[in-house]
């Protein structure tokens, strides 16, 4: 069930609030635009709680004022309590997550074998495929030199992302993924995310520039980012977190096929580096994919903290299964995350009422260089993105509406 924090803080009481927000804390902190400040990560679903921990949040519940915290609202917290403890109801738990295990295997079976297939060829090994692999990344390209907004729109492969001043960016501590709680396994990173950020992620030299060149991701903090998939059956603002002031960064993700063979590839035996590094430098692509909020941090993906960080994002958070359940993210449904960024038209819906859905995007070259990425701007007025230069941020002329058609800038 949902975690009322504010309503349970008031409820306890000025004494016992600090021991309950401690209690609530799920490790580390982030920017909350919403209040325009970084403020302590909170668990947001009582799953999310250790059982020891929900247990003493129970017991400063049941001493709460009750017409802070009504007697039928302490009940529910009760029951979900003694189901979560219940042997049977965690019997049934583990089948439905065996089930999940088993059905995620036969998934990434499935896209593996679709991705060897679609690439052609035959053997295990980089080399037994090379020709296949050269001509598939030749015409991944010139399929990419030929895409425009509508073409890529109405094909729901669409992402957009919205930056604005208030996004957490520079210099900021992450938490150890294994150990949230633990202050001293914090480390320091660097995030990019401004729009000039966006186009340095589109510079392949960043991270290959030859055979022995460094990857500078860590050093010019150009990290996978988050943002959204469209879905052209629906209005484009109602898709995206209500940001103000924002500029929307548009941008192709690949096909369905060309994604599953990128993956495929990358499972080759005795890849060939080089040549591997050069295509990751320049495809754009979905690392993850989720039907809703990841609701995730940038964490160190690193159980040693002395080893090199290793920042990631959407390896935490949560999952909203099928029938409104949401439970923490675990090993079977991140891997999911992983599959859904091959089958990205498994988290779209034509809903009006659909949630926000995530993906986690690796931001790359794309081939339509003049295009690509695209910044536009919501304009209240009339109701449609303004599309803007890439270098000045002042309007082209062309727009987009909010249906996703796209309209050249007047001759």
């Amino acid at each position: 069930m949902k975690i009322e924090r504010r309503k349970w803080v008031r409820a306890v009481g000025e004494e016992a609030a600090p021991t309950l927000l401690k209690l609530l804390e799920a490790g580390g902190v982030a920017f909350d635009p919403t209040e325009n400040r970084v403020n302590p990560v909170y668990r947001e679903y009582t799953d999310e709680l250790p059982e020891e921990d929900f247990s003493k949040v129970l017991a400063l519940l049941s001493k709460a004022e009750p017409h802070l915290l009504p007697k039928a609202d302490y009940e529910k917290v009760e029951f979900d309590f003694k189901q979560r403890t219940d042997k049977t109801w965690q019997v049934e738990q583990a089948r439905l997550a065996d089930e999940r295990r088993q059905a995620q295997a036969a998934t990434e079976q499935r896209l593996l074998a679709a991705g060897l297939h679609s690439l052609g060829g035959a053997g295990a090994t980089w080399s037994a495929r090379a020709t296949q692999i050269g001509e598939w990344w030749t015409a991944v390209k010139q399929r990419e030199a030929a895409e425009d907004w509508q073409s890529v729109f109405t094909a729901n492969r669409m992402t957009a992302r919205q930056v604005n001043a208030k996004g957490r960016g520079g210099k900021f501590n992450i938490v150890n993924r294994y150990d949230r709680k633990d202050a001293a396994k914090e480390r320091e990173i660097y995030l990019e995310r401004s729009l000039d950020g966006i186009l340095a992620r589109t510079t392949p030299a960043h991270f290959f520039s030859g055979t022995g060149s460094t990857n500078r991701k860590d050093e010019l903090g150009l990290h996978d980012l988050s943002g959204t998939l469209l879905t052209s059956a629906r209005p484009v603002f109602k898709q995206l977190k209500p940001y103000d002031e924002a500029v929307v960064v548009f941008m192709p993700a690949p096909t369905e096929t060309d994604a599953q063979v990128f993956a495929a590839i990358s499972s080759l035996e005795k890849p060939d580096a080089d040549k591997l590094r050069e295509y990751r430098s320049k495809f754009t692509r979905l690392r993850l994919a989720q039907s809703s909020d990841m609701g995730a941090v940038f964490v160190d993906d690193n159980k040693d903290p002395k080893a090199a960080l290793r920042a990631r994002y959407g390896i935490n958070g949560r999952v909203l299964l099928p029938g409104g359940a949401i439970i923490p993210v675990d090993e079977t449904m991140l891997a999911k995350r992983g599959t859904d960024a091959l089958e990205r038209s498994a988290i779209l819906s034509s809903d009006p009422k659909a949630l926000v859905n995530e993906v986690v995007i690796v931001y790359r070259q794309h081939a339509a260089t003049d295009l690509f990425p695209l910044f536009a701007r919501w304009d209240r007025d009339t109701t449609s993105y303004r599309v803007l230069n890439r270098s000045t941020l002042v309007p082209t002329g062309a727009w987009i509406s909010d249906a996703g058609a796209w309209n050249p800038a007047p001759k």
